[in-house]
């Protein structure tokens, strides 16, 4: 398992957590102030023991304001808007599980309970709404410390994982000329090679760059910050304007090669590739406004062009989803095999003709 795609799994998670935030947040201001007054009766029962009329009368008005406090609390919630916020909620939680490459049971278990639970302090709304007694508050402030103890452990939990990946990492200043980049190859292997190959291909792509825009790679090295296996996980740092064109590539020439089979059912080979950027303007400004050479024409220019388009190529040929920073490409899930199985044979068709 990759640890970073666990932390993002979780950022993703509270992401969709967004929309119930301002509840959360009217729990834990009325959370407090119960807690405030409990408080508050213990330290004068402790003092003074229960058996006086002046600690009797003052337990009486901290359950009376306890009880006016949470009546004013439903009234701020409005209902209806509370049930289609769970409704999203649910639907975001689900694309969110979905979608990811990590299935942990017990992380799906809890959320799908902090949904429970909350659908249970809806139903207990409605229910006080249609009869509006003491006992049932009561069991809305129990049903709400339920919620904010789930919420609480999601994001202890969340705050443990992100320490470790940050202690883990390898310590450095990151200075104004240098940029930081994080790549993920989701098609897990085994083998060495395969684990090698897509370091090397960044590495290969790192030294072109440098040598077209007239940076020197030996002076301006690219650091690897975090790599992990599994499913590959990089996070490299270098030349700012060499990782910026790297960053670009990596993306661009993947969305063509994605697209391409998805809308054409074909793998196109790498001077094919080189041909459709060749006639792309929005490419052509962007490889200007990075500082590249767009001359085509020019022999060398376009050897370097093409190797650039082999080694994202190579990347993406064993990839059916790739993530570049926080831009994801993928292909779609029906497709996934065709599509190693096609850009395979067209490697043994090169390395046979």
């Amino acid at each position: 398992m990759v640890l970073n795609e666990l932390e993002r799994l979780y950022q993703d998670i509270f992401g969709a957590m967004d929309i119930l935030e301002s509840y959360v947040k009217h729990f834990k201001n009325h959370k407090k102030s119960l807690d405030t007054n409990s408080q508050t009766i213990l330290d004068k029962i402790y003092r003074n023991g229960i058996q006086n009329n002046a600690i009797n009368n003052e337990i009486n008005n901290t359950r009376g304001k306890i009880l006016n406090d949470t009546g004013q609390l439903i009234k701020n919630i409005d209902i209806i808007d509370l049930q289609m916020d769970l409704l999203m909620f649910k639907q975001d939680i689900e694309d969110v599980i979905d979608d990811s490459e990590i299935h942990l049971q017990q992380l799906k278990s809890r959320v799908m309970t902090y949904i429970d639970e909350f659908e249970e302090l809806n139903r207990i709304f409605q229910q006080y709404l249609k009869n509006p007694v003491d006992g049932i508050k009561l069991e809305i402030n129990q049903q709400m410390d339920k919620i904010l103890t789930i919420n609480d452990s999601l994001i202890l939990e969340f705050n443990i994982i992100s320490k470790y990946i940050k202690d883990s990492e390898n310590k450095f200043e990151e200075s104004e000329d240098e940029q930081v980049m994080e790549l993920q190859l989701y098609n897990s292997s085994e083998k060495f090679a395969d684990f090698t190959s897509g370091i090397n291909d960044i590495k290969e792509m790192y030294e072109v760059f440098g040598e077209k825009l007239g940076i020197s790679t030996s002076v301006h090295s690219l650091k690897i910050v975090k790599i992990e296996s599994g499913s590959l996980f990089a996070k490299i740092c270098g030349d700012k304007s060499v990782i910026g064109c790297i960053s670009y590539f990596l993306k661009k020439i993947t969305d063509l090669m994605f697209n391409k089979f998805t809308y054409e059912g074909k793998i196109y080979r790498a001077k094919q590739l080189l041909e459709l950027l060749e006639d792309d303007l929005e490419y052509i400004e962007k490889c200007k406004e990075l500082g590249l050479d767009t001359n085509f024409a020019e022999v060398e220019n376009q050897k370097a062009h093409l190797m650039l388009v082999k080694s994202v190529q190579k990347i993406a040929a064993k990839n059916t989803k790739i993530r570049i920073d926080d831009e994801t490409k993928s292909i779609d899930k029906q497709l996934e095999q065709k599509f190693l199985d096609s850009t395979q044979t067209l490697k043994l068709e090169e390395e046979t003709s």
